[in-house]
């Protein structure tokens, strides 16, 4: 306060000073003039008063410097005491007194004010900075409390024992670890929870979350102690601020590490500490192969054979899922993770993924061309198509028909009468796992397409206007840049082209995929696959079947083998019904509606049935087979019509 109203002070004391002076002079007159009269001859004392009234009265003219306090103190004491009338004395001792405060004011603030004695008492300072961790309102006392501080760096240099600096390095030490230990960990671990459980208040759980709401942090303001300008202390400066943002970076830094997979929560906790507390805590921008990366695309180039078999696809969500693993977790593969590789590996990975695939569905469409060739399966689907044919040639409708429910059976049923594989299943469910193997390869390959636009979208969102992109190497050499300036803004101009090119046109890669087997595959050598799709309503019938399995050993939450989607075999026949050009005759057959009419038959019939006629616990179950079925078949028609989509011409 002093220091703050100190010109008003400095304009306004030498005014008081004068003024105490002038009525010490006022009260000091009537003895010169009783001592000045000439009427009388004055003696030797008279004298001697007179010359130290005068002198005193001197004295009192001019700045009041030390010098002429002393002599005044020693010319007034000169003075007789008898001629001063009653109680003059005593107001000229009150004014000098005053006149001596005001002289030496700023020394006196400065010895009443110093603070060099809190060096004996740092065993304090711990219980202050927790009281002032305890009582945020109190925040503002830590200014105080180092302005006292740095009363003791004078004291520290006069030591001559030790050299001063390293007396006030320790002391900062001291001071600095104190602080951090009793006030600034805590508020920041505070903060830090204070942080999750506002992100985390949906998850957390009930019992903590109540416990803290009802703990000594209830409704507490902390924004305090972050509108604390930095403290000082001799050469030092701590800023509770930054080393609260410093803290929080680096833990939400190490968590995330930890739990890439939680990194949404991350920055949501970031967005709430700057709107909350004022924090600026920037983004940690880990690594592009470790951030929500997931398996690298290259990682699924090298072992796509085994990918396609361990990894299930959903697609509508457009994701991978492993099937199975010896973790208590399952990976999951999604369309940000294929844009976070192709970010690390560039743009050119995406056309290389390609080919990869291309080799891979080149060696399993010969597979599933070399099953359609036995002579079991494809004199089974000739004498089908035949037997087809006539009844569809019986029939007053040909629109109405449909593909009867009991001949997919009878052909699931043939298949497994053939015999069985190594590993104990049908070649029919051999086929259908390379089928879905097909699908999921090219679901890969979707999955790298919308990756990669994520990728160039995010990538070319700072571009004002794609339609007219201005060259920047052109604005570099009209502004006589240096070569070296010109040279990086002709690399800028290409990477922003190659963003805008590959934005605006992007590879339809599932029409690569179709054109580069279809002259192959669709000429009269391969005129064993032209019945294909007679065999897909039993190859529905055992995929439900499988799905059905799958899901009932996921909802048991076992060790076995489960999972709750499987979509690429919706996509392998719809890929491979418009390789062969066959997807006219398998809309033909209306095997969806019939299936579905099936089963809706089946169950009407089965709630007809009375008591009397079966156990109700395996009628139940019966029914509740059959409506998992046909509930089955449903989604899977879905996935179909959604999977047609993506080779629609």
């Amino acid at each position: 306060m002093y220091h703050r109203r100190s010109a008003l002070i400095g304009e306004s004391l030498s005014k008081m000073m004068k003024n105490m002076a002038f009525q010490i002079q006022q009260s000091l007159m009537p003895i010169f003039h009783s001592l000045s009269d000439t009427r009388k001859a004055p003696s030797y004392a008279q004298l001697d008063a007179l010359a130290a009234v005068t002198l005193a009265i001197q004295m009192m003219n001019g700045p009041a410097t030390c010098a002429r306090s002393i002599i005044f103190q020693l010319a007034y004491r000169q003075i007789p005491p008898t001629l001063f009338k009653k109680g003059q004395e005593e107001y000229i001792s009150s004014r000098l007194s005053h006149w001596d405060v005001l002289a030496n004011l700023d020394k006196s603030i400065q010895q009443t004010c110093d603070c060099s004695l809190l060096y004996w008492t740092k065993e304090l300072l711990p219980s202050y900075f927790k009281f002032i961790y305890n009582n945020p309102a109190t925040a503002p006392k830590l200014i105080f409390l180092f302005g006292a501080l740095n009363d003791i760096i004078p004291l520290m240099k006069k030591s001559v024992h030790v050299p001063n600096t390293e007396l006030l390095g320790e002391l900062q030490k001291v001071i600095e670890g104190q602080m951090k230990k009793e006030l600034i960990l805590p508020l920041s671990m505070e903060l830090h929870e204070d942080l999750a459980l506002h992100i985390h208040h949906g998850t957390i759980n009930k019992e903590v979350a109540r416990k803290f709401q009802s703990g000594p942090f209830l409704v507490r303001d902390l924004s305090p102690f972050l509108r604390v300008r930095a403290l000082q202390f001799w050469t030092h400066y701590i800023s509770i601020k930054e080393i609260v943002q410093h803290f929080l970076n680096r833990t939400f830094y190490d968590l995330n590490t930890v739990a890439l997979y939680n990194w949404q929560a991350f920055g949501e906790m970031r967005s709430l500490a700057f709107s909350k507390y004022g924090l600026d805590l920037p983004q940690v921008h880990l690594p592009g192969h470790t951030l929500e990366q997931g398996l690298d695309i290259l990682q699924i180039m090298r072992m796509i054979e085994r990918f396609v078999v361990d990894y299930r696809y959903n697609l509508n969500n457009q994701i991978f899922i492993e099937r199975t693993s010896e973790n208590n977790y399952l990976s999951v593969i999604n369309v940000q993770h294929i844009a976070n590789s192709i970010r690390t590996h560039g743009t050119g990975i995406m056309s290389t993924a390609v080919s990869v695939t291309y080799q891979f569905l080149k060696e399993k469409i010969h597979l599933f061309s070399q099953f359609l060739f036995d002579e079991l399966i494809k004199s089974r689907l000739y004498r089908d198509g035949i037997a087809l044919s006539d009844m569809r040639k019986e029939t007053n409708n040909v629109a109405s028909w449909r593909y009867p429910y009991d001949t997919a059976k009878k052909f699931e049923q043939y298949v497994r009468q053939i015999g069985l594989t190594k590993d104990k299943k049908t070649f029919l469910q051999k086929f259908l796992e390379l089928v879905s193997e097909i699908g999921n390869a090219l679901g890969y390959v979707r999955m790298i397409r919308s990756g990669g636009m994520l990728y160039t979208s995010n990538a070319i969102q700072f571009v004002p206007d794609l339609s007219d992109i201005q060259r920047f190497s052109d604005m570099a050499q009209a502004d006589n840049l240096s070569g070296d300036t010109v040279a990086a803004a002709e690399n800028l101009d290409s990477v922003v082209n190659n963003l805008s090119q590959n934005f605006s046109e992007g590879a339809d890669y599932f029409k690569m995929l179709i054109n580069v087997f279809a002259t192959q595959y669709r000429s009269p050598e391969n005129a064993h696959l032209k019945n294909f799709y007679l065999i897909v309503p039993a190859l529905t019938l055992s995929f439900v079947e499988s799905i059905g399995t799958s899901k009932e050993r996921y909802n048991k939450k076992g060790k076995e083998e489960g999972g709750f989607t499987d979509d690429g075999f919706a996509i392998g026949v719809a890929y491979l019904l418009k390789l062969l050009d066959q997807n006219r005759e398998f809309d033909s057959l209306n095997w969806f509606k019939s299936a579905v009419k099936y089963y809706k038959d089946e169950l009407q019939a089965k709630g007809n049935t009375t008591a009397r006629d079966a156990n109700v616990k395996i009628q139940q179950l019966t029914k509740n087979k059959l409506a998992g079925e046909l509930n089955e078949f449903q989604l899977l028609r879905f996935s179909f019509s959604s999977a047609r989509i993506f080779f629609h011409d």
